[in-house]
């Protein structure tokens, strides 16, 4: 798991992406094609700038977020926000 502060940028996403314990997954193992990471960095950095443009936004649970194959995108398949009173 990795953490950072909003917002960050698509350097910060990068580094967040390689230390998750499975980031070789991603890079295409046992013949598989390599993920779309460029796809999940611009996922990190949107939502960490929607974060900072709505402060009401409390708690978001993303799950799962479906990545395809490179340059083929990111798709989050549900979410659950909750929201200040």
């Amino acid at each position: 798991m990795a953490w950072r502060v909003a917002p960050i940028n698509r350097e910060e996403a990068s580094r967040m992406i390689n230390q998750i314990k499975g980031h070789q997954i991603l890079s295409g193992i046992r013949g598989a094609k390599p993920s779309d990471t460029y796809a999940i960095e611009e996922f990190l950095v949107r939502l960490s700038h929607m974060l900072m443009d709505f402060p009401l936004i409390k708690e978001i649970d993303i799950n799962p977020v479906t990545v395809y194959a490179e340059g083929e995108g990111a798709l989050a398949v549900d979410a659950r926000v909750i929201l200040e009173h």
